[in-house]
This record gives C-alpha cells, structure tokens and sequence, in this order.
C-alpha cells in the first residue's frame, strides 16, 4: 500500500511538470487523491497513519527538489494533501453525523413539545374526572395531580416561577429561611433532572436557573439575600449530587450479560460525570455576573470552596466515572479512549504545540501588520510626489 500510495504521487506530480508550470492547488490535490484513493480500496485493517504520511510527504518533496520548485508553497501544499486525503473519509462520515444530529435536534424538539401537551392534556382530563367522584377521593386526585405537575415542573415550563414563589413563601415567613429553601431547591432540582440520561449540559442550565430564580426572589422582597443565596447553591448542590449518586448505583448494577448501557453510553457517562462538577460551577458563575454584590460574595465564596477543596459532588463524580471505566474494561473497550489519549499525550506536548502555534499566529499578524505599513508608504510616497 506505501509503495502505491508512493509511485502514484510521484508519477502523477512527474506528470503534471512534463506538461507545463505547477501550482501549490494542484500538488495539494494530487497528494489528495493518491492517498484517499488507497486508502478507500485497501483492505488493510492495519493501517499506519504515520508511515503513509511519511511516505507521501518523502514521495511528493523528493519530486519538487527533482524538479527545483519545492518552495515553502508548495511544500505546505503537500502537507494539506496529505492531511486532507488521510482525513477525507473521517470528514465526510463527521458531516454526514453532523447532519443527522441537527435533523434528530429538531425531532426532538417536536417530541418535547408533544410531550408538554400530552401531559397537560392527561392532567386536565384527570382533573376533570375528579369531580365525578366523592369529596374525599376528588381531594386525593386533585394533590395527586399537583404532586406530578411538581415533578414535571420542568417539562410543563413550570419550574422556574414555581420555585421563585415558593421562596418567597419563606423569605416572608422568615423561619429557617436558609434550611428551608435548600429543600425546595433540591427538590426542584432532583425532579428537573429525573431520571433521563446524565447530562452536564443540563446540570449546568438546571443549575443557574433554579438559584437565579431564588436569588430573583429575595432581590423582589429585599430580604434574605445572603441567606437565600447560600439556600438555593446548597440544595442544588445536593440535587446534583442526588442524581449523580443515583448514576453510580445504575453503573454498579449493570449485568455484563445484559444491554441496558450500550457502550457510547457508558463513555457518555464518563464524560458528563468528569465535566460534572465544572458545569455547577460555571453555572454559578453565570449567576454571579449578574446579580448584586450582596448575593455575588456568597457565590463567589462558594466556587472558590469548591475549586480549593474536594467536594462531595467531586467525590461522587469521580466514583461513578471509576465505576463506568471498570465497566468498559471488562468489555474489553477501554481502547475506545485511545484515539482521544493519542491526540493528548502530555501535557508538556500540548505546552510545546500552543507555543509552536501561538507563535505562528504572531508572524503571521506582525507580516500582515508590516504588509499594510508598506502600502500605507506607498500611499504616502505616492501623495508627496504629487
């Protein structure tokens, strides 16, 4: 496969010169083409990433020095032909997913919306049937329904002004203001997430809505600020934490004989479980930028508890990742990482490429900035000759 991948770009370049001047486009493309080509025929289940673009590289430079035109054009041209060729096919199959996701994004959303009027359709029947029925029983159906609308809060678009009210219940009462709304928050929390997959997208939403919401409240009643504020991250924390723990209990009880995590979603998993943690804090954030200096101190002052110190949120987090990743070994599908592994050796790696790349960047502006200074010149020049 070298050796063809190898005579096709040296042939096909020898070719091109033969028949008159060559551009950087054309090197490029027939880089391109030789090793997508290969690439789309062979059968080789072990292909070497590295030796084909080592092959194709050495091939297409040894030719421009034979033909005295390996200038850095054309030598960058042979780089973004060997890259494009030996990526054209993770390309394609990438654009074809990206299009498939925003297809199942709008679906979803049609889905979500019949779901929201289904279920307001289901509670008003069942409301309507209660009075069909004895006083006692109508009472029952009647908290029945009101406790899964409280469950449902969040699918009903209920959530936010549920919780805004309840809190301001308390603060007027003025009893255990703190204890009382990290109950309501929790809960609101516990039910907004449920029982679905879990999402540190929708930890960090579900997060700053349910404090903003609290905070908003005791900003309209001036009262309880710094309370209400540690009230609100205390209860969502444990909310987060709740549904966390409820992850790790699934993940240690799956049967390695049974399909109830396929392996994507176990892998999923791991990834929200590591961005758990940075997703609560990036929430409280969001809500410390725009709320009072009251309220902003005691948001500030617990993300900086949670980045000194290990949390029971982090802790959780780190067990259930450990769990899952246990879980993908026995599977014998831990290499499924190594592709993301390889892409970040070191971090001394990474240091060297940002340096490398940042100071790319700085030729690039200073050559551009020094280019537009010239014609500035030329301009000048041109001014005083007149």
């Amino acid at each position: 496969m070298l050796e063809k991948i190898g005579n096709e770009i040296s042939e096909n370049i020898k070719k091109a010169y033969s028949i008159g001047q060559v551009d950087a486009k054309k090197i490029k493309n027939i880089v391109e083409v030789a090793i997508s080509d290969v690439l789309e025929t062979t059968q080789d289940s072990a292909t070497n990433i590295n030796k084909i673009s080592q092959k194709a590289v050495a091939s297409a430079i040894t030719e421009l020095k034979t033909a005295k035109d390996a200038t850095n054009e054309k030598v960058e041209a042979v780089i973004e032909g060997t890259i494009s060729g030996l990526s054209k096919d993770s390309q394609e199959q990438i654009n074809k997913i990206d299009m498939e996701l925003l297809k199942t994004k709008y679906r979803l959303q049609e889905h979500q919306d019949m779901l929201t009027a289904n279920l307001k359709d289901a509670l008003d029947g069942a409301k309507e049937v209660a009075s069909s029925f004895s006083h006692e029983i109508k009472i029952d159906i009647e908290d029945a329904i009101t406790h899964t609308k409280l469950k449902s809060a969040n699918i009903l678009g209920l959530m936010q002004e549920t919780v805004k009210q309840s809190v301001k219940t308390v603060i007027t009462e003025g009893i255990d203001v703190e204890e009382k709304i990290s109950h309501i928050t929790k809960d609101a929390t516990i039910n907004a997430l449920g029982d679905a997959r879990l999402s540190a997208k929708k930890v960090k939403e579900i997060s700053e809505s349910v404090v903003s919401e609290a905070i908003n409240a005791s900003k309209e009643l001036e009262k309880e600020l710094e309370a209400t504020a540690q009230g609100a991250i205390n209860g969502v924390k444990q909310g987060v934490t709740n549904r966390v723990e409820k992850a790790k209990i699934k993940l240690s009880t799956i049967q390695d004989d049974t399909l109830e995590f396929v392996e994507e979603e176990i892998q999923e998993t791991i990834e929200n479980l590591e961005k758990i943690e940075d997703s609560f804090i990036e929430a409280l954030n969001n809500v410390s930028s725009k709320t009072t200096k009251a309220t902003r101190d005691v948001i500030d002052e617990n993300i900086k508890n949670l980045r000194e110190t290990t949390s029971d949120l982090r802790i959780k987090a780190i067990e259930a990742s450990e769990i899952a990743i246990d879980k993908l070994k026995e599977k014998g599908t831990i290499l499924a990482y190594s592709a993301k592994e390889k892409a970040i050796e070191t971090t001394e790696t990474v240091k060297e490429e940002i340096k490398d790349l940042s100071e790319k960047v700085l030729d690039i502006t200073k050559g551009a900035l020094s280019g537009m200074l010239n014609e500035v010149k030329k301009v000048i020049n041109k001014d005083n000759e007149k």
